[in-house]
């Protein structure tokens, strides 16, 4: 069974590729680590390369998990792999089927030190 996390309000920018997070995102990982990403957020949904954009939505049902990665990355409280599996747990949580977010956790760990070296 799935928890409900609250719905993503995001605003696109005008560059087409951005949004702002309007409202506070919080959660607790199972670790008890509380995670809250703060309104105001920029974010690009799910960095999905664009290749895999006709399979993964960048704003598909893991986009709470998205956000909460995205923030994860750019401040840096935790170190990348924690982060990457911050956002599997949250996608499990969320009730991403096995198959996807194994896909979307695999394409982070090879792919994602680009962005964090950012």
């Amino acid at each position: 069974m799935s928890e409900r996390f609250p719905p993503v309000l995001l605003e696109h920018l005008e560059d087409g590729k951005r949004c702002l997070l309007h409202d506070t995102l919080s959660v607790t990982l199972r670790s008890g680590r509380v995670i809250i990403v703060p309104a105001g957020f920029i974010t690009d949904g799910a960095s999905i390369p664009r290749p895999f954009r006709s399979i993964l939505s960048q704003y598909g049902a893991y986009l709470f998990s998205a956000v909460v990665h995205d923030y994860l990355y750019s401040v840096k409280i935790m170190s990348r792999k924690e982060s990457d599996l911050a956002m599997l747990e949250l996608m499990e949580r969320q009730g991403i089927e096995y198959p996807e977010r194994i896909a979307i956790y695999t394409a982070v760990r090879i792919g994602g030190w680009i962005r964090w070296n950012r």
